[in-house]
């Protein structure tokens, strides 16, 4: 399987069993981002109305808002929070979260500033990203970081941070539960747990190399 280490995902020459991801024999797999860019550089890896961004672009990107992260004193398993806007900016930003080793817990972007407090006390976040139209309880959100001060330190950040492998014992996601009857609890996520949703989904539903 070594097709599906080197390009991030390959489910076209792999076959997914309850136990794949164990019988692997394998600690880690490379940050995926990283991996797709070694593999596939010039395929488009998210496609807006007016851009494409590739797979080479992306880990430029995301490398250096990694960077950005490290400096700020983010580094391996802090739990950092976000707000999850579908733009390309805030999909590097999340890609550079994993990147440097810490963990993504995502914010819902629709939630009004109350709810995402109270989410932000369920998720316990050693940090949470705050954008530029976001104003949030400092007490719920442990240390804030600004996404324009992180932008100032991207133009000035002359080296990317490597990417930091994936360990598959290791959490790399804190999501919420619904929380439909009460406050919603926090649970992580491993990188085995994610890998192994991935491969089922992409051999039950399909995923062909040009898929963006």
């Amino acid at each position: 399987c070594t097709t599906l280490w080197g390009c991030g995902l390959d489910p076209q020459r792999a076959t997914v069993r309850a136990n794949a991801v164990g019988a692997m024999g394998l600690a880690e797999i490379p940050h995926p981002v990283s991996a797709a860019a070694r593999q596939r550089p010039e395929q488009v890896a998210l496609r807006t109305d007016s851009e494409g961004v590739t797979w080479s672009q992306m880990a430029r990107h995301v490398a250096r808002r990694a960077a950005a992260l490290r400096q700020m004193g983010v580094g391996d398993d802090d739990i950092v929070a976000m707000r999850a806007d579908a733009t390309v900016e805030r999909v590097q930003w999340m890609h550079a979260v994993t990147w440097v080793g810490a963990i993504l817990a995502p914010v819902d972007a629709r939630a009004p500033a109350a709810t995402t407090a109270r989410l932000l006390r369920a998720l316990c976040p050693d940090f949470y990203l705050v954008g530029d139209d976001e104003e949030i309880e400092s007490a719920a959100s442990g240390e804030t970081l600004s996404l324009s001060t992180l932008r100032d330190l991207v133009a000035t950040t002359p080296h990317p941070t490597p990417a930091s492998p994936w360990r598959l014992d290791g959490p790399r996601f804190r999501l919420l539960t619904s929380g439909s009857t009460g406050t919603p609890d926090a649970i992580d996520l491993t990188a085995g747990q994610v890998l192994a949703s991935v491969l089922g989904s992409a051999q039950r539903l399909g995923h062909a190399p040009t898929d963006i």
